[in-house]
């Protein structure tokens, strides 16, 4: 197989998921939302509001989410500090966290959605509007599937390079 060929007819899904996940990368590094939240805190305050009716705790969002823990306690402390979000102990093991959007949090989400999250995704979805749903969520499974193997660490043994010795091979 011609390595320049490896991903087929795959090629420019797989070019435009590169070129989103760089996007989103850029996109997370811009500091003019500083105060008001970073994107990987408004996605944590998402999960919160939109699975307000599970009992999720910090480690099953951080899980969903695909972020660390040690992240997420992070951005959880910064949507406390601005009023977004309170976190409370369960009754029966003081150590499971659960989060749970304040009224402030709520608003705020639904402002962001509708100035901000629908106007940027409606032209994406409109794209996708001709694709039947079952093929949506075979495309939502790949991705899901893609995902998971992408968190472990391949099994790839590499030697060091002795600077010292690369230099006598001429």
């Amino acid at each position: 197989m011609n390595t320049n060929e490896w991903m087929g007819r795959y090629r420019l899904l797989v070019h435009e998921l590169n070129r989103h996940a760089n996007q989103n990368i850029r996109f997370l590094s811009d500091k003019r939302a500083k105060g008001k939240g970073n994107f990987q805190e408004w996605q944590v305050l998402e999960y919160i509001v939109e699975h307000s009716e599970e009992m999720n705790n910090m480690h099953a969002t951080a899980d969903a989410l695909c972020i660390s823990k040690a992240s997420l306690t992070k951005y959880v402390q910064t949507l406390c500090t601005l009023g977004y979000v309170k976190k409370y102990k369960s009754t029966d093991n003081k150590k499971n966290i659960i989060l749970r959007a304040t009224e402030e949090g709520v608003c705020f989400y639904k402002q962001i959605v509708e100035q901000i999250m629908f106007p940027h995704f409606e032209p994406f979805f409109s794209e996708l509007n001709d694709i039947p749903d079952v093929y949506l969520e075979k495309i939502a499974n790949a991705l899901s599937h893609h995902n998971q193997r992408r968190t472990y660490k391949p099994d790839i043994k590499l030697n060091p390079i002795d600077d010292d010795e690369e230099g006598s091979d001429e």
